[in-house]
């Protein structure tokens, strides 16, 4: 299942083009911000990259990937080949993760080179870069499972790329509005989507470590065990 599902990716036109997106996106914020250092570069495309483009193409591959299997009988054929619905939304989960990992790389990686090799990295310890790294790209694992969960519920692959577009702009929203209400701030903060700009502090303590992990760790348990909840009672033929 996992090979199908792997090959059903590599064959994709879609995955082709947003990656090449991507690359010019890339290209461009390295362009427009060509004084800043490899180490600002990166904290300031991690920064962006959740509000766009980030949030659209996880629904854009959400629905093509996950929702247009009810259209498709993708996973009406799982189920009749005897796989356990529990093990298709696992599998699906964690190849969905894994390419928005992927895609969420490719920014980051490309911009700090450039920016690197113009004015080079920034007096910051190489742990410091690995941590916020390696928290940032935790974080979206946490997102991805969410993202899951919503294509499943939404049978229409349209619908779904819709209301990624409206989420991209409650995110956007709600971060306005963070920033001038501070009891929203709060409630914000412990959001998932709060964790980003923790992350890429320079310097964080241990409890804020501890916090991200914490945060993502419930945000995709939760969002894993109700997909599961979900598809279990839905009908898919």
């Amino acid at each position: 299942m996992l090979q199908a599902e792997i090959f059903k990716l590599k064959k994709s036109r879609i995955l082709f083009i947003l990656f090449l997106i991507l690359v010019f996106m890339s290209l461009a914020l390295s362009y427009w911000f060509k004084s800043y250092t490899g180490i600002e570069m990166l904290k300031f495309v991690y920064e962006i990259q959740l509000m766009f483009p980030l949030i659209i193409f996880m629904g854009i591959i959400g629905a093509y990937y996950i929702t247009n299997e009810y259209q498709t009988g993708g996973f009406k054929r799982y189920i009749s080949y005897g796989h356990r619905r529990s093990i298709i939304i696992l599998t699906k989960s964690f190849v969905f993760s894994v390419l928005i990992i992927i895609m969420s790389s490719i920014m980051p990686l490309l911009t700090v080179l450039t920016n690197t090799y113009l004015n080079g990295f920034g007096d910051v310890s190489f742990l410091s870069v690995i941590r916020i790294i390696l928290l940032s790209e935790f974080i979206y694992i946490g997102l991805t499972a969410m993202a899951v969960l919503i294509c499943l519920i939404l049978k229409n692959p349209i619908i779904t790329m819709g209301l990624f577009y409206a989420i991209y702009n409650v995110y956007v929203f709600f971060q306005v509005i963070a920033s001038k209400i501070d009891f929203v701030k709060k409630i914000y903060d412990y959001t998932i989507f709060g964790q980003v700009q923790l992350a890429l502090l320079t310097e964080i303590s241990m409890n804020d470590t501890i916090q991200i992990i914490i945060v993502t760790l419930l945000t995709a348990t939760f969002s894993i065990g109700l997909s599961i909840f979900v598809f279990r009672r839905m009908s898919v033929m």
